[in-house]
């Protein structure tokens, strides 16, 4: 499976799936959260190439209705080596056409997205993503915190709002 491909990778380069640093530390003490981060699963549905490899992933869910909509990008929160795992994954998984059923438009309004066309590909990755808030053109200040192996693309769910509360339990490592 193409997810637990990345864990293998991951694996081999001395790195969890939550991006953690490859020498262990002694666990720390709960932290305390920021009041307005947020968190939620998201599949790759594509990504915009850069000479790193790509600058951003282009992430989607599953409405209530059942249809693949547009839900934000993210282009924080990954190490170099996360990056060129995930990278190959995705050009294996690359299709021509945008899984959306219509293209999104890709802007932020804090930074200068790379003006190149988007890499589409088969949304079968799932990502872990905290995010400050999230509007109808998207997550605002979202940065990848991990890959989820454990999760099936199809169970990802645009979440009620009553529901997009903060991650309260969260460990440092």
């Amino acid at each position: 499976m193409f997810t637990q491909a990345i864990a293998r990778a991951l694996s081999r380069l001395g790195l969890d799936q939550r991006g953690t640093d490859p020498h262990p530390r002694q666990p720390m003490p709960m932290l305390p959260q920021k009041a307005d981060a947020m968190f939620s699963s998201h599949m790759v549905a594509g990504y915009l190439p850069s000479p790193r490899g790509f600058s951003t992933l282009i992430l989607g869910q599953h409405n209530r209705e059942g249809n693949f909509v547009y839900a934000g990008f993210c282009g924080t929160g990954l190490s170099e080596e996360t990056r060129a795992v995930i990278l190959e994954e995705l050009k294996a998984t690359g299709r021509k056409t945008c899984p959306f059923r219509t293209v999104p438009e890709l802007r932020d309004d804090f930074r200068e997205l790379p003006d190149v066309p988007p890499r589409w590909v088969r949304p079968s990755v799932v990502v872990e993503v905290e995010y400050r808030q999230r509007l109808k053109d998207g997550l605002r200040h979202s940065a990848l915190k991990g890959i989820r192996p454990d999760k099936k693309p199809r169970t990802i769910r645009l979440s009620p709002l009553s529901e997009r509360g903060p991650f309260t339990n969260l460990i440092a490592y």
